[in-house]
């Protein structure tokens, strides 16, 4: 159970890492994008899409923290975990190999490996 907690702990932290280097990256990509001929709308688009993958990163920490740390919350841990790993996928088909794909890569397994090893649910 300590190393199932570990080991989530480690990959909620890599996910937060990440995000936040993500939102910090926005800083770098607006301009361009601001001056892109993108019309107006796939600007806004582009918006969203960065701060949603970047609020949602966030929010799963504490949520698979929490979940880990409850009985039963195996089942939860994973399905949160599905969130990263498509995220993982996504990124790597579209943008490829980055610091943010290995990143979300690297706490995408680290969260599967840690929800694993949580007990199973109990059926009392």
């Amino acid at each position: 159970m300590k190393l199932a907690r570990a080991l989530i702990a480690i990959g909620s932290l890599l996910l937060l890492l990440t995000v936040l280097l993500h939102s910090y990256g926005y800083v770098q990509v607006a301009p361009k994008v601001a001056a892109s001929n993108l019309p107006a709308a796939l600007q806004g688009a582009f918006k969203a899409l960065w701060w949603v993958l970047s609020v949602t990163g966030i929010l799963l920490c504490p949520l698979i923290l929490w979940a880990s740390r409850i009985p039963n919350g195996r089942g939860l841990v994973l399905l949160a975990t599905a969130i990263p790993v498509l995220m993982t996928l996504v990124t790597l088909l579209f943008v490829g190999v980055f610091v943010g794909s290995i990143g979300l890569g690297l706490s995408s397994l680290f969260l599967l490996a840690g929800g694993s090893l949580l007990p199973g649910t109990s059926h009392a």
